[in-house]
């Protein structure tokens, strides 16, 4: 039996509200804050959730949150972002010329910085006006790189880093004026981790679980719960993600 013109209706509306579309690279419209922070909520939990699993810190997780981010920017928002990878530094208090963080310029190679486990990885696109969109969702744990420093930061930290960065050759400096912190990403160590996100994200039953998480939490939170009160979600009804146009999450190299 055909579906009724109601309901052929109904099906384009509901996929123009999960995937909403996105403008071209010349002119792509940043996302709001309180869409990134709707995500971040989710993005969170299923990272914290991984990590508990797999008896893994969150303050060494950049890279499920990268994964996972990128997973829910895109179902929820239609969001193409790309993932970046390089330094991270964080201004510490009273010393205006230091910072902590993790900084591959400081390693002899690229190879010694990957092994070290000096980098950062987060997300970002080009909004086509000679300005790039940078998010990163996990700032929440950068307390506790000061805490192991014995240091204090020079501004509040952010839960999540959502910020339209200008691509001005002092950007460097005015970010760590400012914001007290600053995303330098390198091109070795890009190409590096998105290999590694391309060969972590070929697996389609993995893909499927993850974007039912993202679905779940998504309901949750506009039904008003509070999902660091959701018990662990063991039963996700898997997304059947034929005819989803998520063929870029797998494409990140």
């Amino acid at each position: 039996m055909k579906p009724s013109k109601e309901q052929r209706r109904q099906r384009r509306k509901a996929k123009q509200e999960r995937v909403p579309q996105v403008e071209s690279v010349a002119g792509v419209k940043p996302l709001t804050d309180a869409q990134v922070r709707h995500a971040g909520l989710i993005v969170d939990r299923m990272v914290r959730d991984a990590c508990a699993s797999e008896g893994k810190p969150l303050a060494q997780a950049c890279m499920l949150y990268v994964r996972v981010g990128l997973m829910t920017l895109h179902f929820l928002y239609g969001a193409k972002f790309s993932i970046t990878a390089g330094g991270l530094e964080l201004a510490i208090a009273g010393s205006p010329n230091e910072s902590i963080g993790f900084m591959p310029r400081l390693a002899p190679t690229v190879d010694a910085a990957l092994d070290a486990g000096a980098w950062h990885a987060w997300l970002a696109r080009d909004l086509g006006d000679g300005r790039a969109e940078l998010v990163d969702f996990t700032s929440r744990n950068w307390h506790h790189a000061f805490t192991a420093a014995g240091e204090s930061p020079t501004h509040a930290i952010p839960d999540i880093v959502h910020t339209i960065a200008s691509k001005k050759a002092d950007y460097y400096s005015q970010a760590m004026a400012t914001q007290g912190f600053v995303h330098a990403g390198t091109a070795e160590v890009t190409r590096f981790v998105n290999s590694w996100t391309k060969t972590a994200m070929q697996d389609k039953d993995v893909l499927e679980e993850n974007i039912g998480r993202i679905r779940y939490y998504d309901q949750a939170i506009r039904n008003g719960m509070d999902l660091v009160t959701i018990s662990d979600v063991v039963d996700v009804p898997m997304v059947d993600l034929s005819g989803m146009s998520l063929g870029e999450l797998t494409e990140v190299a």
